[in-house]
């Protein structure tokens, strides 16, 4: 995780996160956006970004780079900042959930963990990013980022 301060002549401020397609074009997620005294996590496709925002993104250690590079080339003053989220990446294996035979979708995983799953390990396969559609099954391993006292409930369960 990495944490970028959006500037105020960034040509990215005003647009969605559903416009910009960071998801797509370069395999991160923004997993929160710091706005003032607010911060929103796992925002939602409609949210903006504005200048002054702090977003955190997730991804490998290359796609981070690639974003860095990417707002390089929309503003000038980009500084990443390290801060400790309440949010965290966790890994939780399935073995007798609720969750099992539902699609991603269908589990509300997203709703119980104020979360988002950005992998996961299935039969011996990595999915990045999975679609929502993707069923989930006894033994896959979910790498899931989101709220730290709800995941570590889940794990629990």
């Amino acid at each position: 995780m990495a944490v970028f301060d959006i500037a105020i002549e960034s040509n990215i401020a005003g647009k969605s996160l559903k416009n910009l397609q960071l998801r797509e074009r370069l395999g991160i997620n923004i997993v929160s956006i710091k706005r003032g005294e607010i911060t929103i996590h796992i925002p939602q496709a409609n949210e903006r970004i504005f200048p002054g925002d702090e977003v955190c993104v997730i991804g490998t250690d290359e796609q981070v780079q690639e974003f860095k590079k990417y707002l390089d080339q929309h503003e000038t003053d980009v500084s990443p900042v390290t801060q400790e989220p309440d949010i965290v990446l966790r890994q939780i294996e399935l073995k007798n959930h609720t969750f099992l035979g539902k699609s991603i979708k269908d589990s509300n995983l997203r709703e119980k963990t104020k979360g988002l799953i950005v992998g996961i390990e299935k039969r011996g396969n990595r999915i990045l990013n999975p679609e929502s559609y993707v069923i989930l099954e006894k033994d896959d391993i979910l790498w899931i980022v989101g709220d730290k006292t709800l995941l570590t409930d889940l794990a629990h369960d």
